[in-house]
């Protein structure tokens, strides 16, 4: 947490100031958590509840073709629909498959969502490697009741969510706790990095609520 004003000095002959006085203030909050909450993040950033119609989650599957064989049909899990193809990788060449709408031919597939996968005769007996984006109704689904998808729109300016935030330390057996009434988020970070945990990064603004109060300081 940081809390900055705009100082205005007044400065004489001398190289000191002689009298200041503040100007605009501001609060400002980072917090990192290695928790991974989505609910959290929307419900700050975007204002926005879940819903259980799961959309563009991605899979990946490595698949062999028997000899003689050039369709494969892809099934989703948790019995969803597959919604598109994400591409195709040749495991015996390492070639990346160029996707066409029908009679693909060497180096060549195609894919819909009734016939699934159409390789070459000449392609037959390879192994695949696909991805392939999927969704699913939740609600309706055992195998992942607790599933939940969250949808940002396009709002007007001006839209801010706002919510409360509670900060608490405790050292050497006394505690220090903060309330902050009226906070909005005005930045929201997720590096997706290889050889690193994913650490989600907010930023947040504290503002002065309807009763004028911006923070309550508390020392237990």
């Amino acid at each position: 947490m940081n809390i900055s004003f705009d100082l205005k000095t007044l400065y004489g002959q001398n190289q000191f100031p002689v009298a200041a006085g503040r100007g605009k203030g501001k609060v400002e909050i980072s917090a990192k958590s290695g928790e991974f909450n989505p609910q959290l993040w929307t419900s700050l950033i975007f204002g926005i509840a879940p819903t259980t119609n799961v959309d563009g989650v991605v899979d990946s599957a490595i698949i062999s073709l028997v000899s003689g064989t050039t369709t494969y049909n892809i099934t989703s899990p948790y019995s969803g629909k597959v919604t598109d193809d994400l591409g195709a990788l040749n495991l015996s060449t390492g070639q990346t498959m160029q996707k066409v709408a029908s009679s693909p031919s060497a180096g060549q597939y195609s894919f819909s969502n009734s016939n699934g996968y159409i390789f070459s005769a000449t392609d037959s007996g390879a192994g695949y490697k696909i991805s392939v984006s999927y969704s699913y109704t939740a609600a309706a689904n055992a195998l992942a009741p607790d599933a939940q998808s969250f949808e940002a729109n396009n709002e007007l300016m001006g839209y801010t969510p706002s919510c409360s935030l509670y900060l608490s330390k405790t050292y050497g057996g006394r505690s220090t706790h903060m309330y902050f009434p009226f906070v909005v988020s005005n930045d929201f970070s997720l590096s997706m990095k290889n050889e690193d945990f994913t650490v989600p990064d907010i930023k947040m603004t504290g503002l002065a609520d309807s009763t004028g109060k911006v923070f309550y300081i508390n020392t237990i």
